[in-house]
C-alpha cells in the first residue's frame, strides 16, 4: 500500500475534538497577538513573486508525486520554511490547527503566507507525496506516526473515528483557497472559489480517477470548517 499508516490512523478514537468555534476563537487570538491585518493588498507571496490562480488547482487537487505536470511554483514556499515550521511544531506535545497557524505566522509574517505554509507542511506530513517539490523532506513512517499522535482531531461526523493528518491538510487546503479568492477578486478567482465549494468531492474524484487510490474518509467536516475559517479571516 502507498499509505500503510492510514489504516492504523483511521481507527483511533477521538478522545477530544476541536469544533469550529474553538478554532475560530484561537485563530482570532493568534491574529491579535501578532497585531496583524488579515488583508492582503497585492497578489504576492511572502517569499516574492505573484500567485498564479491555476497553480491552486494544479497543486491543491492532487499530490505532486502523482502527476508529471509542471510544479505549481507560485504556491510552494521555500524548503527552509517548511523545515523551520516542522522544527517548531515537534517541540509541542499536542498540536492544533491554531498552533500550526501561529507558528507559521512567525515565519511568514502575513496570513496568506501562513495559510500557504500550513497547507503544504501538513500535507507533506500526512502523505509524504510531494517530494518532487521538496526532495529533502521525506518523513518516514515513524515520524509520520509521531505527527499523527500529537494532532488534536476534529469533530468527525457521523462516526467516532478520525484520520487527523488528512483532516489537517484538508482544513488548510480549503482555508487557503477561500481566503485567497475572497481577497483577490477576479473572474478567475471567482471560478476557483466556485470550484472549491465542491473541493472535497473534486479532490476525492482526482484521487480515485487519476491516482487510483480513493480516500479512506471524506474529510468533509475539516474541509467545511477550513472554508468557513478562511472566509472569516478574509472578512476581518
Amino acid at each position: 500500500a502507498i499509505y500503510p499508516l492510514v489504516d492504523s490512523w483511521k481507527i483511533k478514537p477521538c478522545s477530544s475534538a476541536l469544533d469550529e468555534q474553538d478554532i475560530w476563537l484561537c485563530i482570532q487570538m493568534v491574529c491579535q497577538k501578532y497585531n496583524l491585518s488579515t488583508r492582503i493588498d497585492r497578489n504576492q507571496s511572502y517569499w516574492g513573486g505573484s500567485y498564479v490562480p491555476s497553480d491552486f488547482c494544479l497543486g491543491l487537487v492532487e499530490f505532486l508525486d502523482e502527476h508529471t505536470g509542471s510544479l505549481p511554483a507560485s504556491i510552494l514556499p521555500p524548503n527552509a520554511d517548511v523545515l523551520n515550521l516542522l522544527n517548531k511544531l515537534f517541540f509541542m506535545e499536542q498540536i492544533t490547527v491554531a498552533n500550526i497557524f501561529s507558528q507559521s505566522l512567525e515565519i511568514t509574517g502575513d496570513v496568506m503566507g501562513a495559510l500557504n505554509l500550513c497547507w503544504i507542511t501538513t500535507r507533506i506530513m500526512a502523505r509524504a507525496r510531494d517530494t518532487r517539490a521538496y526532495p529533502c523532506i521525506r518523513p518516514n513512517h515513524d515520524i509520520m506516526n509521531e505527527w499523527q499522535s500529537r494532532l488534536i482531531p476534529f469533530e468527525n461526523y457521523p462516526g467516532p473515528y478520525s484520520e487527523a493528518p488528512g483532516d489537517y491538510y484538508y482544513f488548510f487546503t480549503h482555508a487557503l483557497v477561500a481566503y485567497y479568492c475572497q481577497r483577490v477578486k477576479t473572474p478567475t478567482t471567482w471560478a476557483l472559489d466556485r470550484l472549491f465549494t465542491r473541493g472535497t468531492q473534486l479532490m476525492n474524484f482526482a484521487r480515485h480517477r487519476f491516482a487510483g487510490i480513493p480516500n479512506h474518509t471524506s474529510h468533509l467536516t475539516a474541509s467545511l470548517v477550513g472554508r468557513e475559517i478562511g472566509l472569516a479571516l478574509a472578512e476581518t
